[in-house]
């Protein structure tokens, strides 16, 4: 019985994670703090995970299975952009609810086979340096671009 709760949750996140993305993108914009810093990372980190995927060529280890996905697996897209929300949701009540929710989409990659741990921490990794290098370039250059007080 729980690990039929436990499927059944990982194949709903993985099912559902565009429509969650979109959804919590809409939270972020209204109750991130760093609304620029989080936009601009979630949008450079679904860029550049398939120009490392397509880098890496490294197989999901679900290949050749009929339910495994037809891109690379390494690193994961899925745990860079859950990464992204959590940086994005740091220093707000959000976080308490993100922090979670980010962990079951990771763990739900491992679960369901569709990525190594290697893979999910890859793309974990991705997601935090990508936020804190645009955090950091943001913040050093907000005078240089006029972007003043936040929108």
């Amino acid at each position: 019985m729980e690990t039929d709760l436990i499927y059944l949750a990982s194949k709903l996140v993985d099912d559902q994670f565009y429509l969650l993305i979109t959804l919590f993108v809409f939270v972020g914009l209204f109750k991130f703090k760093r609304r620029d810093v989080f936009l601009l990372s979630l949008l450079l980190t679904l860029l550049f995970i398939p120009v490392l995927k397509d880098l890496y060529k490294i197989p999901r280890p679900c290949a050749g299975e009929t339910y495994c996905p037809s891109s690379y697996g390494f690193p994961s897209i899925h745990s860079a952009v859950s990464f992204v929300f959590i940086f994005g949701a740091l220093g707000t009540p959000l976080f308490f609810i993100i922090l979670p929710l980010g962990a079951l989409v990771s763990f739900s990659r491992i679960y369901l086979g569709v990525h190594s741990l290697s893979q999910v921490a890859a793309g974990a990794t991705v997601g935090m340096v990508i936020y804190l290098l645009v955090w950091i370039f943001i913040n050093r250059f907000r005078k240089h671009f006029s972007l003043g007080e936040e929108w």
